[in-house]
């Protein structure tokens, strides 16, 4: 029972303390004070809206199943598949009509050979922080069939055309791989 006792105590303490403090303040808020607390409450709680935004947008692109890769340098990205893992590497960039070629080194980590397959390409203008809609909304995509064989611990080459691209627009890529046939040795 003592040992109730002296807590109890305690918070009688803290809330005696807490009502004189209170009772003592001199003059209420004014306006101008809390409707600047609620502004600035408010841009902050935007702020962290498009960066929740933003992860989600990354961590939807890590899971989906889609290489991130860079036309700039030799940066590898993976793109997992329902059969295995691939690699993707841009090998070079070219302009081409109103758009760019760009050649793809995609390699087969597996030990099944495919035939055939479907490569979805995403571009855009490059993401700016707080601006995760309008970078989503400005994005094009376009599918190519494809009839290169992907040979099993190998490479390959695939030439695809973006079009239309400015050149902002084609240095980071999200890369995708749907597989048609499969068959092993």
């Amino acid at each position: 029972m003592n040992r109730l006792k002296l807590p109890l105590v305690y918070v009688v303490v803290l809330i005696a303390a807490a009502c004189q403090q209170g009772g003592s303040s001199s003059a209420p808020p004014t306006a101008t004070a809390s409707s600047s607390s609620a502004t600035e409450l408010t841009k902050k709680i935007q702020e962290l809206d498009a960066e929740v935004t933003a992860l989600r947008g990354r961590v939807t692109a890590l899971e989906s199943g889609r290489a991130e890769i860079s036309t700039a340098g030799e940066g590898y990205g993976i793109a997992r598949t329902k059969f295995g893992v691939f690699t993707f590497v841009s090998r070079g960039i070219t302009p081409h009509l109103d758009g760019y070629k760009v050649k793809l080194s995609v390699g087969n980590l597996t030990s099944a050979t495919f035939h055939g397959a479907k490569i979805k390409v995403e571009w855009g203008p490059p993401f700016e922080k707080g601006k995760f809609l309008e970078y989503l909304d400005n994005r094009k995509e376009q599918e190519f069939n494809v009839t290169t064989v992907f040979y099993p611990g190998a490479h390959n080459v695939v030439e695809i055309t973006l079009v239309p691209a400015k050149p902002e627009e084609v240095r980071t890529l999200s890369v995708g791989l749907e597989l048609n046939q499969m068959s092993f040795r």
